[in-house]
């Protein structure tokens, strides 16, 4: 049979009854104790930690940014130097055409050396070198008509390489500007590491003056166990010798509160060991 809920009375089981804000303050508690932390380590109790990786995170993006920038950079300055290196193909490829002189000379042999390095680190292929030397050809054809379509190609593969100039200085910009933005942040994170690690020395030197309270403690503790042995020894000595009370009140006066407790407990304990003593031993006959 289910168990009745009264109105205005929260949840009710056999045996006792919660009401909806002990409910509430109960799970309160419990995810306070629980701490509810992310990676970060902040914590929802706490705002001044809701923010502290912020620094850490921009510095993050920020050299994400620098590191795309300096990609885009390197793709840009590789697609230009090939373009290039397409148009001194080209020009080697006329210069073939041009009658012996010492200047065609000397032009054949540093465009041959260029080309050289150029094929070393950016190889053209077999059909860009095809489509490069027809192009040449082309243009220095008696044919109008080839002459016009070679021109119409060589227009197009200028408006290429402008458009790579333009894009390569942007591309410098947004670099330039990306680096900026990361050496701020850098900055920026520099001087909340500092901060937090100053935050994060008090606390350090809050738990060295815990253990070290601790410490003290335990050797005080220690020290009175060792204290509170001896005068409770001195105690039983003394009963064991049957010491007059004289004697005894003297000695008491001479010792603190404290020193006359632990050696009062001491003779008390001997008195009591005595006694059970004899109440063990066999009573002698006269």
């Amino acid at each position: 049979m289910s168990t009745p809920k009264v109105p205005g009375s929260g949840f009710r089981v056999p045996g006792c009854r919660i009401s909806a804000f002990q409910l509430f303050s109960i799970s309160a508690f419990c995810l306070l104790l629980a701490g509810c932390a992310t990676g970060t380590g902040s914590k929802w109790y706490a705002p001044a930690t809701w923010f502290s990786h912020a620094p850490a995170a921009a510095a993050d993006r920020a050299r994400a940014a620098e590191g795309k920038a300096e990609v885009k950079v390197d793709a840009v300055q590789f697609n230009a130097t090939h373009a290039a290196h397409v148009e001194f193909a080209k020009a080697d490829f006329s210069i073939l055409a041009a009658p012996d002189s010492k200047p065609v000379a000397l032009t054949r042999r540093t465009l041959g050396n260029g080309l050289d390095l150029l094929g070393q680190v950016d190889p053209l292929t077999a059909a860009e070198s095809a489509e490069a030397r027809a192009i040449v050809a082309d243009l220095l054809s008696d044919s109008a008509a080839r002459v016009a379509a070679a021109e119409q190609k060589q227009q197009a593969a200028e408006s290429e390489q402008a458009k790579l100039s333009r894009e390569l200085t942007q591309s410098r910009a947004d670099l330039t500007a990306a680096q900026a933005a990361s050496d701020t942040a850098q900055a920026k994170l520099r001087a909340a590491f500092d901060r937090e690690n100053a935050l994060a020395n008090q606390l350090r030197s809050q738990v060295a003056r815990f253990w070290i309270a601790i410490g003290v403690v335990v050797l005080l503790a220690l020290f009175a166990l060792y204290v509170r042995l001896q005068l409770g020894g001195v105690g039983a000595a003394l009963h064991a010798a049957g010491v007059p009370a004289a004697v005894m009140g003297e000695i008491d006066k001479s010792t603190s509160a404290v020193g006359q407790w632990m050696m009062r407990t001491g003779r008390m304990a001997a008195a009591k060991a005595e006694a059970v003593l004899k109440a063990k031993l066999p009573p002698t006959s006269t």
